[in-house]
């Protein structure tokens, strides 16, 4: 794993040296994490603040998978 993050960084380095001086423009989008799941949605488990130890799951709509 650790030689696989390296090489990217080392890809991605050589990438922006060669485009270096070139009028071409880096975007940096965001990452979506897309795995695919059974129920279509995912649950975000939070901490609850009045009650210690508990948990509330707040459901994430599976509509950016879905677009």
């Amino acid at each position: 794993m650790h030689r696989n993050i390296m090489m990217r960084g080392a890809v991605i380095d050589s990438i922006r040296q060669a485009n270096e001086g070139t009028r071409l423009l880096r975007v940096s989008d965001t990452y979506l994490d897309c795995h695919p799941r059974p129920e279509g949605a995912r649950d975000y488990l939070v901490p609850s603040r009045l009650h210690t130890g508990k948990f509330y799951a707040l459901p994430q709509a599976p509509q950016p998978v879905k677009q």
